[in-house]
Protein backbone atom coordinates (compact mmCIF):
# COMPACT_ATOMS: atom_id res chain seq x y z
CA UNK A 1 0.00 0.00 0.00
CA UNK A 2 1.52 2.97 -1.52
CA UNK A 3 2.80 5.89 1.55
CA UNK A 4 0.90 3.82 3.87
CA UNK A 5 0.84 4.72 7.61
CA UNK A 6 0.01 2.25 10.36
CA UNK A 7 -0.58 2.17 14.16
CA UNK A 8 -0.54 -0.41 16.57
CA UNK A 9 -3.49 -1.05 18.57
CA UNK A 10 -1.67 -3.77 20.59
CA UNK A 11 0.33 -6.95 19.83
CA UNK A 12 -1.96 -8.09 18.09
CA UNK A 13 -3.92 -5.69 16.02
CA UNK A 14 -2.62 -3.67 13.70
CA UNK A 15 -4.34 -0.23 11.93
CA UNK A 16 -2.99 0.67 8.52
CA UNK A 17 -4.32 3.51 5.99
CA UNK A 18 -3.05 4.74 2.52
CA UNK A 19 -1.93 8.52 1.93
CA UNK A 20 -5.29 9.55 0.42
CA UNK A 21 -7.09 8.37 4.17
CA UNK A 22 -4.24 9.84 6.30
CA UNK A 23 -3.93 9.70 9.54
CA UNK A 24 -8.19 10.95 10.39
CA UNK A 25 -9.05 7.50 9.60
CA UNK A 26 -6.67 6.25 12.13
CA UNK A 27 -7.50 8.44 14.64
CA UNK A 28 -11.31 7.70 13.92
CA UNK A 29 -11.02 3.89 13.77
CA UNK A 30 -8.77 3.79 16.98
CA UNK A 31 -11.38 6.33 18.44
CA UNK A 32 -13.68 3.44 17.97
CA UNK A 33 -11.59 0.62 19.06
CA UNK A 34 -11.11 2.74 22.68
CA UNK A 35 -14.67 3.28 22.56
CA UNK A 36 -15.96 -0.31 22.58
CA UNK A 37 -13.55 -2.12 24.55
CA UNK A 38 -13.32 0.58 28.01
CA UNK A 39 -13.46 -1.09 31.57
CA UNK A 40 -16.64 -1.65 32.04
CA UNK A 41 -17.87 -2.89 28.11
CA UNK A 42 -16.41 -5.81 29.46
CA UNK A 43 -17.62 -8.06 26.28
CA UNK A 44 -15.59 -6.52 23.95
CA UNK A 45 -12.78 -5.93 26.25
CA UNK A 46 -13.12 -10.06 26.40
CA UNK A 47 -13.34 -10.04 22.84
CA UNK A 48 -10.00 -8.28 22.15
CA UNK A 49 -8.24 -10.49 24.87
CA UNK A 50 -8.99 -13.63 23.00
CA UNK A 51 -7.60 -12.40 19.73
CA UNK A 52 -4.47 -14.42 19.58
CA UNK A 53 -3.61 -13.85 16.11
CA UNK A 54 -2.97 -11.39 13.79
CA UNK A 55 -5.73 -8.76 12.75
CA UNK A 56 -4.95 -6.12 10.86
CA UNK A 57 -8.29 -2.82 9.86
CA UNK A 58 -7.86 -1.49 6.65
CA UNK A 59 -10.28 1.22 5.48
CA UNK A 60 -12.84 -0.54 3.47
CA UNK A 61 -12.16 -0.62 -0.16
CA UNK A 62 -14.65 -3.20 -1.30
CA UNK A 63 -18.67 -3.14 -1.80
CA UNK A 64 -19.05 -5.36 1.34
CA UNK A 65 -21.26 -3.77 4.19
CA UNK A 66 -21.69 -6.93 6.45
CA UNK A 67 -18.83 -7.65 8.95
CA UNK A 68 -18.67 -11.44 6.91
CA UNK A 69 -18.05 -9.70 3.46
CA UNK A 70 -15.48 -6.91 4.92
CA UNK A 71 -13.36 -9.93 7.11
CA UNK A 72 -10.86 -12.03 5.23
CA UNK A 73 -8.28 -14.63 6.11
CA UNK A 74 -4.78 -14.21 5.45
CA UNK A 75 -2.07 -16.31 6.65
CA UNK A 76 -2.88 -17.15 9.91
CA UNK A 77 -4.39 -13.94 10.63
CA UNK A 78 -7.52 -11.89 9.62
CA UNK A 79 -7.45 -8.50 7.17
CA UNK A 80 -11.29 -6.36 8.28
CA UNK A 81 -12.10 -3.68 5.88
CA UNK A 82 -13.72 -0.34 8.24
CA UNK A 83 -14.91 2.68 7.26
CA UNK A 84 -16.79 4.47 10.04
CA UNK A 85 -18.54 7.20 7.82
CA UNK A 86 -19.44 4.69 5.33
CA UNK A 87 -21.22 2.29 7.61
CA UNK A 88 -22.68 5.31 8.95
CA UNK A 89 -24.06 6.56 5.45
CA UNK A 90 -25.05 3.50 3.48
CA UNK A 91 -26.21 0.67 6.03
CA UNK A 92 -29.17 2.47 8.25
CA UNK A 93 -31.47 -0.31 7.10
CA UNK A 94 -28.71 -3.21 6.84
CA UNK A 95 -28.45 -5.79 10.12
CA UNK A 96 -26.92 -3.35 12.21
CA UNK A 97 -29.29 -0.08 11.24
CA UNK A 98 -25.90 2.09 10.34
CA UNK A 99 -24.43 1.53 13.60
CA UNK A 100 -20.59 1.20 12.95
CA UNK A 101 -19.44 0.06 16.56
CA UNK A 102 -22.19 -2.91 16.13
CA UNK A 103 -20.51 -3.74 12.58
CA UNK A 104 -17.23 -3.59 14.49
CA UNK A 105 -17.90 -5.79 17.75
CA UNK A 106 -19.62 -8.55 15.25
CA UNK A 107 -16.56 -8.58 12.99
CA UNK A 108 -14.40 -9.19 16.64
CA UNK A 109 -16.55 -11.31 17.53
CA UNK A 110 -16.38 -13.77 14.07
CA UNK A 111 -12.34 -13.24 14.54
CA UNK A 112 -12.51 -14.34 18.42
CA UNK A 113 -14.68 -17.29 17.41
CA UNK A 114 -12.06 -18.90 14.89
CA UNK A 115 -9.16 -18.07 17.36
CA UNK A 116 -11.30 -20.13 19.74
CA UNK A 117 -12.27 -23.04 17.41
CA UNK A 118 -15.68 -21.99 18.06
CA UNK A 119 -16.03 -21.10 14.38
CA UNK A 120 -18.66 -23.79 13.20
CA UNK A 121 -20.02 -22.68 10.31
CA UNK A 122 -22.21 -25.88 9.36
CA UNK A 123 -25.47 -24.39 8.10
CA UNK A 124 -28.38 -24.78 10.33
CA UNK A 125 -31.91 -26.09 9.19
CA UNK A 126 -35.64 -25.89 10.44
CA UNK A 127 -35.97 -23.71 13.28
CA UNK A 128 -33.17 -21.74 13.20
CA UNK A 129 -32.28 -21.78 9.22
CA UNK A 130 -32.39 -17.73 10.50
CA UNK A 131 -29.32 -17.94 12.21
CA UNK A 132 -27.50 -19.67 9.56
CA UNK A 133 -24.54 -21.06 11.47
CA UNK A 134 -23.90 -21.65 14.72
CA UNK A 135 -21.08 -18.96 14.23
CA UNK A 136 -23.25 -16.98 12.91
CA UNK A 137 -25.56 -17.30 15.76
CA UNK A 138 -22.48 -16.28 18.30
CA UNK A 139 -21.12 -13.14 16.82
CA UNK A 140 -25.04 -11.61 16.45
CA UNK A 141 -25.42 -13.18 20.34
CA UNK A 142 -21.77 -11.46 21.07
CA UNK A 143 -23.09 -8.21 19.19
CA UNK A 144 -26.73 -8.26 20.93
CA UNK A 145 -24.81 -8.62 24.71
CA UNK A 146 -22.49 -5.71 23.79
CA UNK A 147 -25.39 -3.20 22.43
CA UNK A 148 -27.33 -3.76 25.50
CA UNK A 149 -24.31 -3.06 27.78
CA UNK A 150 -24.76 0.72 25.72
CA UNK A 151 -28.11 0.45 25.90
CA UNK A 152 -30.41 -1.67 27.84
CA UNK A 153 -33.43 -1.02 25.83
CA UNK A 154 -31.57 -1.78 22.44
CA UNK A 155 -33.64 -3.43 20.26
CA UNK A 156 -31.76 -6.56 19.84
CA UNK A 157 -31.19 -8.86 16.95
CA UNK A 158 -32.78 -11.83 15.52
CA UNK A 159 -31.30 -13.22 12.75
CA UNK A 160 -28.58 -13.30 10.85
CA UNK A 161 -29.70 -12.00 7.69
CA UNK A 162 -27.25 -9.61 5.82
CA UNK A 163 -30.13 -7.81 4.28
CA UNK A 164 -32.45 -6.41 7.27
CA UNK A 165 -32.20 -5.89 10.78
CA UNK A 166 -34.82 -8.21 11.87
CA UNK A 167 -36.09 -8.04 15.26
CA UNK A 168 -35.92 -10.75 18.53
CA UNK A 169 -38.90 -12.47 18.79
CA UNK A 170 -40.15 -13.48 22.11
CA UNK A 171 -38.56 -12.78 25.51
CA UNK A 172 -34.73 -12.15 25.59
CA UNK A 173 -34.94 -13.51 29.39
CA UNK A 174 -35.62 -17.08 27.74
CA UNK A 175 -32.95 -17.10 24.60
CA UNK A 176 -30.78 -18.52 27.21
CA UNK A 177 -33.64 -21.51 27.41
CA UNK A 178 -33.97 -21.96 23.67
CA UNK A 179 -30.51 -22.31 22.78
CA UNK A 180 -29.08 -23.98 25.80
CA UNK A 181 -27.60 -26.45 23.97
CA UNK A 182 -25.26 -23.80 21.72
CA UNK A 183 -24.05 -22.21 24.90
CA UNK A 184 -23.09 -25.54 26.54
CA UNK A 185 -21.25 -26.32 23.47
CA UNK A 186 -19.01 -23.25 24.29
CA UNK A 187 -18.74 -24.30 27.93
CA UNK A 188 -17.97 -27.30 26.55
CA UNK A 189 -15.29 -26.59 24.18
CA UNK A 190 -14.33 -23.53 25.80
CA UNK A 191 -14.81 -23.10 29.55
CA UNK A 192 -12.65 -19.88 30.60
CA UNK A 193 -14.01 -18.24 27.34
CA UNK A 194 -17.56 -18.80 28.28
CA UNK A 195 -17.03 -17.65 32.25
CA UNK A 196 -15.66 -14.24 31.22
CA UNK A 197 -18.15 -13.87 28.54
CA UNK A 198 -20.46 -14.88 31.39
CA UNK A 199 -19.26 -11.47 33.31
CA UNK A 200 -20.33 -9.17 30.85
CA UNK A 201 -22.39 -7.93 34.20
CA UNK A 202 -23.91 -4.35 32.87
CA UNK A 203 -25.36 -6.47 29.75
CA UNK A 204 -29.27 -6.39 30.01
CA UNK A 205 -29.29 -9.29 27.98
CA UNK A 206 -26.28 -12.38 28.47
CA UNK A 207 -27.74 -15.43 28.09
CA UNK A 208 -24.39 -16.82 29.06
CA UNK A 209 -24.57 -15.34 32.70
CA UNK A 210 -28.21 -16.90 32.43
CA UNK A 211 -27.49 -20.56 31.95
CA UNK A 212 -24.81 -19.77 34.57
CA UNK A 213 -27.59 -18.45 37.10
CA UNK A 214 -30.39 -20.93 36.06
CA UNK A 215 -28.42 -24.06 35.57
CA UNK A 216 -26.51 -26.52 38.71
CA UNK A 217 -22.90 -27.39 38.96
CA UNK A 218 -24.26 -31.10 38.08
CA UNK A 219 -25.90 -29.64 35.14
CA UNK A 220 -22.89 -27.88 33.77
CA UNK A 221 -20.55 -31.07 34.91
CA UNK A 222 -22.83 -33.89 34.12
CA UNK A 223 -19.38 -35.93 33.35
CA UNK A 224 -17.57 -35.20 36.72
CA UNK A 225 -18.54 -36.41 39.95
CA UNK A 226 -17.67 -32.60 41.36
CA UNK A 227 -17.45 -29.95 39.20
CA UNK A 228 -16.34 -26.29 39.49
CA UNK A 229 -16.27 -24.92 42.65
CA UNK A 230 -19.40 -22.88 43.79
CA UNK A 231 -17.25 -19.86 44.16
CA UNK A 232 -16.34 -19.94 40.78
CA UNK A 233 -19.68 -20.34 39.75
CA UNK A 234 -21.20 -17.58 42.10
CA UNK A 235 -18.11 -15.14 40.60
CA UNK A 236 -19.47 -15.73 37.45
CA UNK A 237 -23.17 -15.05 38.07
Amino acid sequence: MRGAKQRRYNDRITLRTDAAQGTAWLDETETRLNAIAPGWHFLATYLIAYIDRPLLIVPRTSGALTPEGSLHRKGRGFVLEFSPEDLQAEDRNGPWQGDPDAFLVHALARVMLACQGLDDDTPFTGARSHWRSPADFLAVTLTNIFRSETDPQATLRGSASDDAFDPMDGDPGAFHADHRDLFLRVFRRQEHVFWHLAQAHYASFNPFNDIVTNLSLRELYPSRRRGGSPETLARAA
